[in-house]
């Protein structure tokens, strides 16, 4: 026996029993067998206590480092107990070791015995913990890394037999492929169970794709087995197809395809296989939304067809009418019936969300017997009692046929007159179908429940005084009652809640959005004629009990709403659903109140309009129903279809393998697909060498060659219909356009499909009949640009002869085609590409350019009626017809090239823009126009002479299309000599400073300066030309500078400045600014008697500003003159906001006063300030701001200039009267930037006299001005900023006038502060101090000058004489400072100040006795210092008290409980010298 005498030590553990606690004590000593550590090892583990697992752990680990015995017997039975461990519980570090440690000996020991291995490998591959498998998964990769041995090779054939085990099939994959010796056997095993599990859709990705890696060879049978899963078409007989639909399998299914399609020699079998089964798909758009979510079926609305959906949704939830109408035998004599017959069907069998109501509708007929409109709303009540009339009507027209809807919906009622004065009573029996809810009735308090509804029935109404009732017993009138009662409950009963009333006061029908409740459970019998004849009887019955089983509910007004309904599924149990149209979900029923009820704060316009009642004992049974044998035949052939679509075809792994086959038939290399990344197939690993991918296209190319032309044609027609109808799923997918491209490539090496396509288009039977999918999917389905496209380039393929018939077939159709819409913008779209595409564009723009073509277009882009309102998007149109015209020039006839080379037809065809109903893209548009006319008009500066005096007689402004135009074909300008030059520009220049419209003379400015760019060397002349016309013109040049329209106003000015260079700043200079300062009512010039326009100096003076920027010297005339009309325009009052003009003029003058701030005159600057009204507008706050912000800028450069240049001006503006303007400004405006307002302040006050404080001071104390409080410390702190300073002001100036100043504003304390303590001590003082105290309420921010207050005051008091009336004298102010300091929290702060004026005042004579009285007659001493100021004044200084004064005293006392010792002294005091108090 073997002893351990190297123990893993451990610390000691609680919890366990003692004979295992023995146990690792012995390990620890040494003293332990191998012997014993392997049976201890072979005992159950507790796998949920961490104390045992740990202990475990120390014997595995002590084992472990010389194991012996029957170790993987051990491995085994460890990893058995380690499953033990529940899946809820999370791993601890302990039993991840002990894992580690037990997969280590299975490696270490793994070739001890096979038959053990074998129960090792038997527990291991059933782990379900995902931890356990990942670490054997691991091991096993661990053992065969070492290579291949007779132990890999015995756990191989383990896997072989166990290969089903699914992580039999994740370890295979994930083991070194040198290692393994039975790939062969792998694949095949892997193919078996890949057949096996096809029908169950059970089969692991990680078996498909083992498969795919490792299968060298392809069985055609495999293959052939894999294809009729994936593509076996549903039928009838074969509901079940295809044989795997799970999307996750069949995507995996679909990429082993691909895989195998990669080996080539399958592809020709692989495509037959596929195509053959694909081919015979009736292709239909799919997606997410095509299929129903929920149990039920929704209606499609046509319009406002609501109405009718609604309750044929309860109709046909209702199994009592659905069965039995289902069952009558329908006739060519029922039509509502046979119409409600096929419905029911369809929403029974179909699996689509919703299905389409046209066929429907239009079988339905009104009162007059017309068809429906399905755009005009009708009242569903009505809607409800036509139909089940007419059902009614059609049931007793079939012999032998019961009513249905009297069996279904028919109750009785009994109608009574009960006579008062005698016993007689009048009634008759009426049928009734939907009985009406009042909830408005005249003389009466509106219902508010169908009880109450109920109840009104059966009260009825007084016949009395003149409505008395003849009773033809007694033959006489007697007083009566007339009443309403239930006598038979119908099976389904019905309720109309009557909310639409009329309106006596306003004689017009309104909608009752009042609360109305009504119960889930209704119980009628209280309303029968029985209960009413009998009350004591009881319904023993439950013959009139029901449950709520449908509410119709309406949302909106009486005259625009919408209805929908919420229904019980009684069939299969008690969930509820919302039927909205094409909508169906679940809806909770506890929210009936909030959803059906109607009324609440803001009235709802949502509520119960019709109830259904069901009974719960119904009086018939639910028949059986046979659903139509031949509508249900199309539905499920429908349906089929749809999931044909939906599962085979509509998947990204279904795209990416046509690709594939396409490119094989295109002789190209094939590419292999890994989820969205595109990766070149490289078949072996050699294949990226140049002459071998050559070799393999050859023989790709060669084995094309042997697929059947019929099989190429399928899969082509195949991957037409699958673009054009998944192009909805293939939206985000990221290989669109490789599809396309390969399709394409496909098609043009097979012309004949596309011809086949093209005469399919062309040869129609009927007219109705031609351009079939051309109206399906261009103009139909309202199509995408990808889908246009696509149909391009496809047709533009085909033959020349036949794509010329199916031009002129197009463009008949386009003729005769409505001009609004969706669909005719994408047939415009599509014309276009037709003409853009260089393979067909001829033959296009020749059907356009002549005959229908033309005239169309023509007329819809003229837009010539004044009846068309708005009109579509008709870019397309547009650049379609100017192309065409442009490429067809040559060939147009004279009538046609006249007409559109004149400016009329350029705006014709424009017209449509003003009345498009949404914004256009003007730059597509006047690059076709401008395409047009370089194609028609060859000499373009003559064009430009034209257009010009075209637009002269203009009657409307220039559309800005033409403006782009015609400012593009600038480039194309050229001079062949001066004289040229002149006539050219001496004719623009005349015609911009014109009488147009404004569009039209910036459409000049810009032809002027577009064409000099384009011609530099005309520049010279165009400037010389341009001075002489200012000389002549100073009027009009006037005029136009400052033109009211803006744009206008910017494009002249910038010409100008881009002309005339530093001329520009000169023609400032001696015309504009003199004449401008020269008008008689500028305000009116600049704001021309509008005060919501102001922008006449907006961009003229921006334009300046850029000008004057730009060079170095400025005339000191010019900068005089601006700021002249800066000052004069601030100083107007009551200009428009935002005021653009102050606004640019603001920028000029802070630019000007950053260059010569010597030419600012800075009193009159301070003068004026811009008002910073509140704004609302974005817009307007900016334009504030900013002119603000530039009068500060001003403000600054001019100041810092006088401060560093002219000191003594600086003096001479503070002593003026424009110091207070500048005070107010800088501080009070908190719209000033606080970095600039606090530069200037340092500027004014850091060098300056002192004599400038008292006026500042005195200024603010008489101002009602509230300054900010940080700018005003920063003055104080820089006029006083040392002691030297404080004494030279002191010298100067009366402190005592200046104190008193200061104390009439409670935002001076940093003043006071400062000079209180140069008060001179004088009895003066004591008033001053006094004063300043009655304007101060003591807080934390002012108890420093307080104190330094009363220390003055104290200091004078030393001065006063012992004189009894000057003491007296002083007596109303000490105690009215010590009345007001006593109410304050901060008197402790201060108390020993006030004791001090106290002893003074005692000390000069005073009478503290009379302080005492004083006190506590004026305040009431709540607050515990006024407990110290009562101990004071008693205690310290002996006073006597007297009765008069004991509550005030007691109130003290009693409200400051906590200074026990101060009150204590206070009592003892009071009792031994006045008990009487």
């Amino acid at each position: 026996m073997n002893i351990i005498t190297q123990p893993t030590k451990m610390e000691e553990v609680q919890g366990l029993s003692e004979e295992k606690a023995l146990r690792i004590k012995k390990i620890e000593s040494k003293q332990v067998s191998l012997q014993e550590l392997y049976l201890w090892l072979m005992e159950p583990i507790n796998v949920i206590v961490t104390n045992e697992l740990e202990y475990f752990n120390t014997v595995l680990n002590t084992f472990v480092e010389h194991p012996e015995g029957e170790v993987l017997k051990l491995v085994n039975h460890i990893l058995n107990e380690l499953y033990k461990k529940p899946a809820t519980m999370s791993l601890t570090c302990e039993f991840m070791t002990i894992t580690n440690t037990t997969t280590d000996l299975f490696i270490q020991f793994v070739g001890e015995n096979k038959d053990e291995l074998t129960h090792v490998l038997d527990t291991m591959s059933h782990a379900t913990s995902k931890f356990l498998r990942e670490s054997f998964i691991e091991a096993l990769n661990t053992l065969f890394s070492k290579g291949a041995t007779e132990t890999t090779i015995f756990i191989e054939h383990y896997f072989i037999n166990n290969f089903k085990n699914t992580l039999v099939q994740q370890i295979i994959p994930s083991l070194p492929n040198n290692s393994l010796t039975l790939g062969k056997e792998y694949s095949e095993v892997a193919k078996t169970l890949i057949i096996n599990n096809l029908s169950n859709e059970f089969i692991p990705m990680s078996l498909i794709d083992f498969y795919g890696e490792h299968c060298e060879t392809v069985d055609e049978e495999f293959i052939s087995k894999i294809n009729d899963a994936l593509f076996s078409v549903p039928s009838p007989e074969h509901m079940e197809l295809p044989i795997v639909q799970s999307d996750s399998v069949r995507a995996a299914l679909m990429k082993l395809l691909q895989r195998i399609f990669l080996k080539e020699y399958t592809a020709p079998e692989l495509i037959k296989m596929c195509i053959n089964h694909i081919k015979d798909i009736e292709m239909k758009r799919v997606n997410g939304a095509t299929f129903k979510k929920q149990p039920f079926v929704g209606l499609e609305n046509l319009g406002c067809t609501c109405y009718i959906n609604s309750l044929t949704q309860q109709l046909y939830m209702n199994p009592y009418f659905r069965n039995s109408i289902m069952n009558v035998k329908a006739t060519d004599e029922t039509p509502y019936i046979k119409t409600y017959q096929k419905l029911f069907t369809e929403l029974h069998e179909t699996k689509v969300r919703y299905i389409n109501t046209d066929e429907y509708v239009s079988s339905l007929k009104g009162e007059d017997g017309k068809e429906l409109n399905p755009y005009v709303q009708m009242d569903t009540h009505e809607f409800l009692s036509s139909t089940l009339d007419t059902i009614e009507k059609e049931l007793k027209s079939i012999e032998g046929q019961e009513n249905i809807i009297d069996k279904c919906f028919s109750g009785t009622l009994v109608n009574q007159i009960v006579s008062k004065e005698c016993e007689h009573i009048s009634e008759h029996e009426e049928k009734t179908i939907c009985e009406q809810m009042n909830i408005v009735v005249f003389g009466e308090k509106n219902k508010t429940s169908l009880a109450e509804s109920l109840q009104s029935l059966v009260n009825g109404d007084e016949l009395t005084g003149e409505n008395k009732y003849f009773c033809e017993k007694c033959k006489k009138k007697v007083d009566a009652i007339r009443r309403t009662c239930i006598k038979t409950p119908p099976n389904t009963l019905i309720l109309h809640l009557k909310r639409f009333e009329f309106d006596y006061e306003t004689l017009q029908r309104i909608k009752i959005n009042d609360r109305y409740e009504f119960p889930r459970e209704l119980d009628l019998y209280p309303y029968c004629i029985e209960h009413i004849n009998h009350p004591e009887k009881k319904d023993e019955n439950g013959e009139y009990k029901f449950k709520l089983v449908g509410v119709l509910v309406h949302l909106g007004t009486l005259d625009s709403g919408h209805y929908y309904s919420y229904i019980k599924d009684q069939e299969t149990g008690d969930e509820w659903f919302s039927f909205n149209d094409d909508l169906i979900d679940k809806f909770d029923i506890n929210t009936l109140e909030e959803s059906c009820f109607g009324g609440g704060q803001y009235s709802k316009h949502y509520s119960a309009y019709i109830l259904f009642y069901q009974k719960e004992k119904p009086t018939m049974d639910i028949p059986p129903v046979k659903y139509l044998d031949d509508v249900k035949n199309n539905v499920i052939k429908n349906n089929l279809n749809l999931i044909s679509n939906s599962v085979i075809l509509s998947n990204t792994a279904m795209s990416d393998y046509l690709i594939q086959q396409m490119q094989y038939i295109n002789g190209e290399e094939l590419t292999e697909f890994k989820d969205t990344t595109v990766v070149p197939n490289k078949m072996e690993e050699e294949s990226n060498k140049e002459q071998e991918r050559v070799e393999k296209l050859k023989k790709m190319d060669g084995e094309r060659k042997c697929i059947d032309e019929s099989l190429i044609k399928d899969l082509a027609k195949t991957c037409i219909h699958y673009q054009l109808t998944h192009e909805t799923m293939l939206y985000g997918y990221s290989r669109t356009d490789l599809f396309q491209n390969e399709l394409v490539t496909l098609l043009s090496k097979h012309q004949s499909i596309v011809d086949e396509m093209l005469t399919e288009e062309i040869t129609g039977e009927t007219d109705d009949d031609l351009l079939q999918k051309t109206k399906m999917y261009i103009t139909g389905v309202n199509a995408s640009l990808a889908t246009i496209n696509f149909f391009v380039r496809i047709f533009a393929i085909g033959n020349k002869d036949l794509l010329t018939k199916y031009a002129i077939l197009l463009v008949n159709l386009f003729s005769k085609s409505q001009r609004v819409g969706s669909s005719f913008r994408c047939l415009c779209h599509y014309i276009r590409l037709f003409c853009e595409n260089p393979l067909c564009s001829d033959i296009f723009t020749k059907q356009i350019v002549s005959g229908a073509g033309y005239i169309m277009c023509y007329t819809t882009l003229r837009v010539h009626s004044t009846q068309v309102k708005k009109v579509p998007d008709y870019s397309n149109l547009y650049i379609l017809f100017m192309k065409s015209l442009a490429q067809s020039s040559q060939t147009l006839n004279q009538t046609i090239q006249n007409q559109i080379t004149s400016i009329n037809f350029k705006k014709d065809t424009l017209n449509w823009i003003e009345k498009c109903k949404v914004s256009v893209d003007n730059l597509p548009l006047a690059n076709a126009l401008t395409e047009l006319i370089i194609k028609t008009e060859p000499n373009i500066r003559e064009s430009f002479i034209n257009f010009v005096k075209d637009i002269q007689d203009s009657k409307h402004p220039l559309e800005q299309v033409l403006s782009i135009a015609y400012s593009e074909l600038t480039k194309y300008i050229k001079f062949n000599n001066e004289a040229e030059v002149q006539f050219f520009y001496k004719y623009l220049i005349d015609e911009v400073h014109g009488y147009h419209f404004p569009s039209e003379n910036i459409c000049i400015s810009n032809i002027i300066k577009n064409s000099i760019l384009a011609n530099l060397h005309v520049k010279s002349t165009v400037q010389q030309i341009l001075i002489q016309f200012i000389q002549n013109n100073e009027k009009e040049v006037y005029r136009c500078i400052l033109h009211y329209h803006e744009l206008f106003q910017k494009s002249i000015n910038e010409l100008y400045l881009y002309i005339l260079d530093n001329y520009y700043i000169q023609l400032w200079q001696s015309l504009i600014i003199p004449k401008l300062l020269l008008e008689s009512n500028l305000f009116n010039f600049l704001y021309f008697n509008k005060k919501s326009y102001c922008s006449k100096l907006r961009y003229s003076i921006i334009t300046l500003d850029t000008a004057l920027s730009s060079t170095q010297y400025v005339e000191e005339e010019l900068i005089k003159n601006l700021i002249e009309l800066y000052q004069i325009i601030i100083s107007l009052n009551n200009t428009p906001k935002p005021d653009y003009n102050l606004y640019s003029l603001s920028i000029l003058t802070y630019h000007l006063a950053q260059r010569r701030p010597d030419l600012f005159n800075i009193s009159i600057l301070l003068k004026f300030s811009y008002p910073n009204y509140i704004e609302t507008q974005i817009e307007n706050k900016e334009i504030n701001k900013e002119i603000n912000q530039n009068q500060t800028g001003m403000l600054k450069c001019v100041i810092t200039y006088i401060c560093e240049h002219k000191r003594d001006d600086l003096i001479n503006v503070i002593k003026d009267k424009s110091f207070d303007s500048i005070m107010n400004e800088l501080l009070t405006n908190s719209t000033y930037d606080d970095e600039n307002i606090n530069y200037l302040i340092h500027m004014i006050f850091s060098n300056n006299e002192e004599e400038v404080l008292f006026d500042f001071i005195e200024y603010f104390t008489i101002a009602s001005l509230i300054p900010i409080k940080e700018r005003v410390e920063l003055m104080i702190n820089l006029i006083f900023k040392d002691e030297e300073s404080i004494r030279r002001f002191v010298n100067k100036h009366s402190v005592n006038k200046i104190i008193l100043l200061c104390s009439q504003k409670v935002f001076m304390p940093q003043v006071l502060k400062i000079l209180i303590p140069y008060l001179p001590t004088q009895i003066e003082s004591f008033n001053i101090c006094r004063d300043v105290l009655q304007k101060f309420t003591p807080n934390k921010e002012n108890i420093d000058i307080i104190k330094s207050l009363l220390n003055k005051i104290n200091n004078a008091l030393e001065r006063v004489d012992g004189n009894t009336n000057s003491i007296m004298f002083h007596l109303t102010s000490i105690i009215g400072i010590i009345n007001k300091l006593s109410k304050t929290e901060e008197i402790k702060e201060i108390e020993e100040e006030i004791f001090k004026l106290l002893t003074n005042f005692e000390n000069k004579g005073g009478k503290l006795q009379q302080v005492l009285s004083l006190l506590l007659i004026s305040t009431t001493f709540i607050k515990e210092d006024h407990l110290k100021l009562l101990h004071f004044l008693l205690v310290k200084k002996k006073l006597t008290t007297k009765p008069e004064t004991a509550e005030a005293i007691g109130k003290v006392i009693c409200e400051n409980q906590e200074n026990v010792i101060l009150r204590n002294e206070i009592i003892e005091y009071i009792n031994s010298n006045n008990r009487s108090i």
